[in-house]
């Protein structure tokens, strides 16, 4: 068996992979103009990207849902994937950390409201909520007061916010809403 991290290309059966729109998708929305796009290319596109439980042997989809559904609609069985082998974590979480930092520079473009989204997952998790804000920002390409601005983030935490039930109930919708950015040091009085 392949070590954690280790990858291998595969055609996988469509029913065999796990596609979390909740848990591990940041997008708040699929692009339909990119689906029907992509589902006239599908033999012109990259592999996905999923990470398999070595326990359940279940693949979770971590890059690719535009892909995956532009199959689905082309009517096919299969789809080409790379596949990589959870390691510390389950495979969903990797998958979900792959998935919030896997847009930054191709694919279909984020929104404003997908990156916030992104960031509330990572403050959810009880890892990503110990990267300090800067970090966070760079693997979701927002910029730190973006992260800043988040329920969670470090300044949140050291003004003793609790973080929990906050950024859950942001990742049921848009991130972050009605959040107060922090006031600067120098506006403080």
């Amino acid at each position: 068996m392949a070590e954690s991290g280790d990858l291998a290309r595969e055609e996988l059966p469509l029913a065999s992979i796990v596609a979390d729109r909740v848990a591990i998708q940041p997008r708040i929305q699929l692009d339909e103009e990119a689906i029907e796009a992509y589902a006239e290319a599908v033999e012109k596109l990259p592999p996905v990207v999923v990470f398999r439980d070595p326990e359940s042997g279940r693949s979770w989809l971590a890059d690719g849902f535009h892909r995956l559904e532009a199959h689905i609609r082309a009517g096919r069985d299969t789809i080409p994937a790379v596949v990589r082998v959870g390691g510390k974590r389950e495979a969903s979480r990797e998958a979900m950390f792959w998935a919030v930092g896997a847009n930054r520079t191709n694919g279909v473009r984020m929104t404003a409201a997908d990156r916030r989204r992104a960031v509330a997952m990572i403050l959810s998790d009880p890892e990503g909520v110990q990267w300090p804000d800067s970090a966070i920002g760079d693997h979701c390409g927002v910029t730190a007061a973006t992260v800043l601005a988040c329920p969670g983030s470090t300044w949140h935490r050291r003004r003793g916010s609790s973080w929990g039930d906050v950024v859950l109930q942001g990742i049921a919708g848009v991130a972050c809403p009605g959040t107060a950015r922090p006031a600067l040091a120098s506006q403080a009085r």
